[in-house]
């Protein structure tokens, strides 16, 4: 594997504040070129803006001990849980996922509010604050550099 592979995209889901505090940290330590975090469906608020900085840094992990290296998330996506029964969602914690990602200026790609009914072909609609969030990375900007590792 060494540094990780220019093609290869890595992400993990985190549905809620325990999930991310798992799973990202976990994500990060994988040398992977492109790591992205699906925060959906979203079952509650998440302060994932640690997980967002570029710098290399060393995040505990979810409570082993154990310190990782990494860099910071290059993309996230997020959204409500859709079909006929889903689980309520709240739009604050996607505008709190939104505001996180745009203050460490990640990319955010917002999928849909979520919900049982369509609007314009995405359950419960795809728009945030009036707004369509459909980010993606900048592949250069996620160059893994290993030099940097510690």
């Amino acid at each position: 594997w060494g540094w990780g592979w220019g093609n290869v995209w890595l992400g993990v889901s985190a549905e809620n504040q325990a999930m991310a505090d798992v799973r990202i940290p976990l994500l990060l330590s994988i040398p992977a070129k492109t790591r992205f975090v699906s925060a959906e469906p979203l079952l509650g608020p998440v302060d994932i803006s640690m997980y967002l900085t570029l710098d290399f840094d060393r995040i505990p992990h979810g409570g082993d001990g154990i310190t990782y290296p990494f860099r910071g998330c290059d993309w996230i996506i997020s959204g409500g849980e859709s079909g006929y029964t889903p689980r309520p969602s709240d739009i604050d914690w996607f505008r709190s996922v939104r505001d996180q990602c745009l203050s460490a200026n990640v990319p955010f790609f917002f999928k849909q509010v979520g919900g049982s009914k369509k609007i314009n072909g995405a359950w419960g609609g795809d728009m945030l604050d009036g707004r369509v969030w459909h980010e993606f990375p900048n592949v250069e900007r996620a160059t893994l550099q290993p030099e940097l590792m510690r």
